[in-house]
């Protein structure tokens, strides 16, 4: 990949278009040199490394050609967004010859592609939801619980390492609330699986307040969990556990039928880019 010029990508996108939050505010617009055979795909995720050794983990939100050529639109991942925003939206993105790397995708997971289908076309959001976890010989299996009223099953194949970081973090038994606030795949040029699994959270402790006692400056304090394993393969299962208790319990129901799940999606993907970019400020 050769880039040849690289510019904010929200000049091109007035700020009524319903799409401004998905392809617009805090994207780059990537110039190169031919047309690049990558899928504009919201659940796939790359690695960018620039000649001047910049890396970025992206998703790629959209394409096309323009006066100044070929270009595909990059839009931060959120961990990436929320780390490195100042890095990705304001500093230049080297030009010259690059390298672009799939490093995640669920269709190429056993089982991926049937639970995007299940969330509305959407890899799931792992955030503040309880799991459990299992092991057999050298599998985890993690059992999370309440991710949009489904189960969702995540073994981790043939674990070759295990090791947790954080504040008085030596297992998942440490995790606060024993709950999840986010899981990350990445799967490294050898074909191996990384999952880091995350109980971090942020704290924001008062450090000015006015006359009458009220916080009016905030100091944010970050205290870190996670779990990294390396593993050869992974494998998800899933099913709808809200559906399942309303039938052991006897419950009638009408399930919602396509063309309502395909409106509920579109509302779902307007929502979903205004929720990320504003996600660093809620704790």
């Amino acid at each position: 990949m050769n880039i040849i010029k690289a510019v904010n990508n929200s000049r091109f996108v007035s700020k009524k278009d319903e799409r401004y939050y998905e392809i617009g505010y805090g994207c780059k617009r990537i110039y190169t040199d031919e047309k690049l055979d990558i899928p504009v795909e919201k659940n796939i995720v790359y690695n960018i490394q620039t000649k001047s050794g910049q890396s970025f983990e992206v998703v790629i939100v959209d394409s096309g050609k323009d006066d100044l050529g070929e270009f595909i639109v990059l839009d931060p991942t959120e961990r990436y967004w929320e780390d490195e925003e100042s890095t990705f939206t304001t500093n230049r993105v080297a030009k010259g010859i690059g390298t672009i790397r799939k490093i995640f995708s669920p269709y190429d997971i056993d089982g991926g592609k049937e639970l995007v289908e299940a969330i509305n076309g959407w890899w799931p959001d792992f955030h503040d939801v309880e799991f459990i976890v299992n092991r057999e010989a050298n599998d985890i299996t993690m059992n999370i619980k309440n991710v949009l009223f489904y189960e969702i099953n995540l073994k981790m194949i043939n674990v070759l390492d295990e090791k947790f970081v954080g504040e008085e973090c030596t297992g998942f038994e440490s995790f606060y609330n024993n709950k999840i606030n986010n899981i990350e795949i990445n799967r490294d040029e050898r074909g191996m699986y990384k999952i880091v699994v995350e109980n971090s959270y942020k704290e924001y402790i008062p450090k000015e307040r006015n006359e009458e006692g009220v916080p009016i400056e905030y100091a944010m304090e970050k205290h870190i969990k996670e779990g990294i394993i390396l593993c050869e393969d992974i494998k998800l299962d899933h099913h709808n556990g809200f559906l399942r208790t309303l039938r052991d319990k006897g419950i009638t129901y009408t399930e919602i039928k396509e063309g309502d799940i395909r409106d509920l999606k579109t509302e779902m993907d307007k929502g979903f880019y205004k929720r990320r970019r504003y996600k660093k400020y809620i704790s």
